[in-house]
C-alpha cells in the first residue's frame, strides 16, 4: 500500500511535467518572441547595402566653353539608382551637377558649368555619387587626394613639335625644333633627348607661342656623330605633354640631317676688294645707238622683268611642291598608320598645324590650303569609319547612315552626339555594341571639341 501511493505520486508528477512542457511549447508556436526593433532595422539597412551595387563614375572631363568651364562625368549605376552627382571645388558648397539622359545602367552623362574667373590652375576639386539607396562614393586622385585643375589632362591643349633640324657650324652641333601652342601657352621646359647622354634644355628668342618658336640648342663636337640618335619633348606651363620622333615613331639620326651642300658659305663678290670698277666710269659711246642711256635703262628693265618672272615661276614652282609632298605625307599617314587610329589622327593633326603655319608664311596659298584641310578631314573620316567597322560586329542601316552624316564636316558636336544617342538606345544592337559605340562617339566628340578650339 506504502509502495502503491509512492507510485501514484511519481506518476502524477511526470504527467504534470509533459502537460506543462507542452503547454510552454504550444506558448512559443503561438506567440513567437518579439526581436529587438532597434537590431532589426540595423539588420535590414545592412542587407540593402549588401544587395546594393555601388556607382561608379568614369570619364572625368574638363574644357573651356566660353568663359565657363565645364566639368562632365559619366555616372553608371547597375541597379538602375537614379544618382545624385556633387562637384566640390575648394572649401566652396557642393555644386550639383546635371544631367539629361534617362538610363543609369547604360551611363548618363553629369554637367556643370562653372565661370572660368573662379577657376585657376591651382583649384582643387573631387566628385560624389549618392544613388539615393544607400551607396555613396568619392572620386579623387591616385593618391586619394583632390585633383587639381593644372594638372588635369583636360585641362587646355597639347603643344605641337614640328621641322627638326640638326647642322655642323664649324664649331657646334646646332639643333633646333619648332614649338606651336594653340592656347599660346609657353614651354614649362623643352629638351633636346640624346641617346646614352643627360638632355639638354633648349631656348627661343622667338615672342609668340601661337605663331610658332624656333627652339636651339648647341651641343659640342665630340659628344655627337653622324649616327647619333635623338629626339624632343616639352612640358608646356599649363602641364601639357609633346613628343617629337620621325615618322616611323623612331629616334632621328643626325645623318638624315646631312646633306652634301658643299660650302654653307657661298661665293664671294670678286671686284678686286675695293669695289672700284677700274674707272672712272663706264663707256657705251662705242656701242652706236645700243650706248644711249635711255635704251641702257631699258634694256635693265627688260632684264629685270625676266628675272622678276623668273622668281614668280620658280616660286610658284616652289609652292606646287610643297603642295604636291604634303599632300603625299597625308596618303602616308593613313597608309602607314590607318590601323592603329590613335596614331593615325595624332600624325594628322601634327601635319594640319605645319599647313596652318605655311599659309601664314605664304608657303601655300589659300587654294592649297581649302584642299589638305579637305583631304585631312575625308582621311579622319575614313579612319573613323574603319574603327567602327572594326570594333562594332553588327551595325544596323540606319545608325550607319547616321554616322556618316555626323562625320560630313568632319567633327561631331554635343547636339549631333545626342541626337545619335537617343537613336543608339533605340537600336537593336547588342548592349555590348551599344556600349563601344558610346565610348567611340564620346571620345571623338571630345576630340573635335579641342580642334574647334584651335
Amino acid at each position: 500500500m506504502k509502495y502503491s501511493y509512492i507510485v501514484s505520486i511519481i506518476i502524477i508528477g511526470i504527467i504534470i511535467f509533459f502537460s506543462n512542457s507542452l503547454t510552454t511549447y504550444s506558448s512559443n508556436l503561438e506567440k513567437p518572441e518579439l526581436p529587438d526593433l532597434e537590431s532589426d532595422v540595423i539588420r535590414i539597412r545592412g542587407n540593402v547595402r549588401a544587395d546594393n551595387i555601388s556607382p561608379v563614375l568614369t570619364d572625368l572631363y574638363l574644357y573651356i566653353d566660353d568663359d565657363e568651364m565645364v566639368f562632365e562625368v559619366n555616372y553608371t549605376d547597375y541597379d538602375g539608382d537614379e544618382g545624385t552627382v556633387l562637384l566640390y571645388i575648394d572649401d566652396n558648397p557642393a555644386e550639383e551637377m546635371r544631367t539629361g539622359d534617362f538610363d543609369p545602367t547604360e551611363g548618363q552623362y553629369y554637367y556643370t558649368r562653372i565661370s572660368e574667373s573662379k577657376i585657376d590652375d591651382y583649384t582643387e576639386f573631387y566628385l560624389t555619387a549618392d544613388d539615393n539607396n544607400g551607396s555613396v562614393i568619392t572620386l579623387k586622385d591616385s593618391y586619394n587626394q583632390p585633383f587639381l585643375v593644372g594638372d588635369f589632362d583636360g585641362w587646355g591643349e597639347h603643344p605641337v613639335l614640328s621641322a627638326p633640324d640638326v647642322y655642323f657650324d664649324g664649331d657646334d652641333w646646332v639643333f633646333n625644333v619648332t614649338y606651336w601652342d594653340p592656347d599660346g601657352d609657353e614651354t614649362e621646359d623643352l629638351w633636346l633627348n640624346i641617346e646614352g647622354q643627360d638632355s639638354v634644355s633648349m631656348y627661343t628668342d622667338d615672342p609668340d607661342p601661337l605663331k610658332g618658336q624656333v627652339f636651339v640648342s648647341y651641343v659640342l663636337e665630340s659628344k655627337v656623330d653622324e649616327t647619333t640618335e635623338f629626339y624632343f619633348t616639352v612640358v608646356d606651363v599649363n602641364g601639357s605633354y609633346a613628343e617629337l620622333y620621325d615618322d616611323n615613331w623612331e629616334y632621328f639620326v643626325v645623318g638624315d640631317f646631312l646633306g652634301s651642300d658643299g660650302s654653307g658659305n657661298g661665293g664671294t663678290n670678286g671686284d678686286g676688294g675695293d669695289g672700284d670698277d677700274g674707272g672712272s666710269g663706264l663707256d657705251f659711246s662705242g656701242l652706236g645707238r645700243w650706248g644711249d642711256p635711255e635704251v641702257v635703262v631699258a634694256i635693265i628693265a627688260l632684264v629685270g622683268m625676266g628675272i622678276g618672272s623668273g622668281v614668280g615661276v620658280w616660286l610658284r614652282k616652289k609652292k606646287r611642291k610643297r603642295f604636291s609632298d604634303l599632300l603625299s605625307r597625308i596618303d602616308d599617314v593613313y597608309s602607314s598608320y590607318k590601323t592603329h587610329p590613335r596614331k593615325c589622327e595624332t600624325e594628322l593633326e601634327k601635319l594640319k598645324a605645319e599647313i596652318d603655319q605655311d599659309l601664314k608664311q605664304s608657303v601655300i596659298d589659300e587654294n592649297n590650303y581649302s584642299i589638305l584641310k579637305d583631304r585631312i578631314n575625308e582621311v579622319t573620316q575614313e579612319i573613323r569609319r574603319e574603327t567602327v567597322r572594326a570594333k562594332i560586329g553588327d551595325l544596323p542601316k540606319d545608325i550607319e547612315l547616321r554616322i556618316k552624316d555626323m562625320l560630313i564636316d568632319g567633327k561631331i558636336s554635343k547636339g549631333e552626339y545626342n541626337k545619335f544617342m537617343k537613336a543608339l538606345q533605340g537600336s537593336t544592337m547588342k548592349s555590348s555594341d551599344k556600349k563601344e559605340m558610346e565610348r567611340l562617339m564620346e571620345t571623338w566628340m571630345k576630340e573635335d571639341k579641342i580642334k574647334i578650339k584651335k
